[in-house]
């Protein structure tokens, strides 16, 4: 079952990516080539755009979630039980998260604002950034200070993760396939900048097996009308 999701025009999308401010450059430039191809926004105000129905009903290129009002920030923090740095409370204002070809940044779905918090596919949403700091014993040398935030598929089984240190540096730290160690990088900016110039990982599309009786009613299908 998809959600529902409404057309967009080349100003409408530009409007939308005219508001991201400077240092997230590097996604507005990325978005803006691939919603070419087309761009929709679904019920919840999240920007899709180059649609991959061979991957996918709800497959795009890249998904933008809307940003947060402070106040919503603040609630997810304490439902969460969570201190985030500044500069990721200032992203959840511009972009609540995001799926940018292979990358994810991780955000605040407004289901873990409830109380209790609690999961829901009931609409789209982005990776939870609470649920992030149980994500990071999977990759190796991850500095116990820093905050994982976001993480690219890199190959079949190769994953980076991402990491804000205190002094603003995002650093890289990989598992199965992936580099161990990668970066660090002076901030988030151009942090984004160097990943998303990176070539993205293109997975094969998922093989669906059918039934055999369908394979079957194919095969001799054929047979009859020989």
């Amino acid at each position: 079952m998809g959600w529902s999701r409404k057309r967009l025009t080349s100003e409408e999308v530009e409007a939308r990516l005219s508001r991201l401010p400077a240092h997230l450059a590097a996604v507005a430039e990325a978005v803006r080539a691939v919603a070419a191809k087309g761009a929709w926004l679904d019920e919840g105000g999240a920007l899709l755009a180059g649609h991959q129905p061979e991957r996918g009903l709800e497959a795009f290129e890249a998904v933008l979630h809307p940003g947060l009002p402070p106040k919503a920030i603040e609630a997810y923090q304490a439902a969460r039980q969570i201190l985030l740095p500044p500069v990721l409370t200032d992203l959840l204002g511009h972009l609540n998260g995001a799926e940018l070809f292979q990358l994810s940044l991780y955000g605040a779905p407004l289901s873990m604002i409830q109380d209790p918090p609690r999961l829901t596919r009931s609409g789209r949403a982005p990776l939870d950034l609470g649920s992030a700091a149980y994500w990071r014993n999977d990759y190796a040398d991850a500095d116990p200070q820093a905050v994982h935030f976001a993480s690219r598929n890199v190959s079949y089984t190769g994953q980076v993760g991402y990491f804000l240190l205190p002094d603003g540096r995002v650093i890289g730290r990989g598992r199965g396939e992936a580099p161990v160690h990668s970066g660090p990088w002076p901030d988030l900016a151009a942090w984004l900048a160097a990943v998303m110039a990176e070539p993205a990982y293109d997975p094969p599309p998922l093989r669906i097996r059918r039934p055999l009786w369908a394979r079957l009613r194919e095969r001799f299908g054929r047979l009859a009308r020989r």
